[in-house]
């Protein structure tokens, strides 16, 4: 009988950025396009102006520096395989995968950001967890 086992794991942690295109009310770009160039991108008590009224056109330059939106996903792939010689001449042969995901993100709206405000929200964060077997079988 003869065994083998494989496993690599990753982890990643990224910083998301508003840059996409997101909902109704957009993205940095998407914002950056459409938002009047001659108003001022802070006021004078240092806050970022907003337009009056607007609930769909944001701050570009409030989006890419207020909003914090971290992510962090961890992947393991594993796969093991049991082999035996039946009779000379014949092998029997099992393979067995697991490809397990574990995600989070936090997203975090300052009160001072016009979509928290809206929306009243603070720090969210949520979790998927799966865990998918990849494929099980003989050869």
């Amino acid at each position: 009988m003869r065994l083998g086992v494989n496993v690599t794991t990753s982890r990643v942690n990224n910083r998301i950025s508003c840059r996409k295109p997101g909902g109704f009310e957009g993205g940095v770009f998407q914002n950056a396009v459409v938002f009047n160039p001659t108003q001022p991108v802070t006021l004078s008590g240092g806050n970022y102006y907003e337009v009056p009224g607007s609930a769909s056109l944001r701050n570009p330059v409030a989006l890419a520096t207020q909003i914090t939106d971290v992510g962090q996903t961890t992947r393991t792939l594993a796969n093991g395989t049991a082999e035996l010689d039946l009779v000379p001449g014949l092998t029997g042969q099992v393979t067995v995968g697991l490809d397990y995901f574990r995600g989070g993100r936090q997203l975090y709206f300052p009160n001072a950001n016009p979509s928290a405000r809206a929306w009243a929200v603070g720090l969210r964060g949520s979790t998927l967890r799966t865990t998918t077997p990849d494929r099980a079988g003989a050869s």
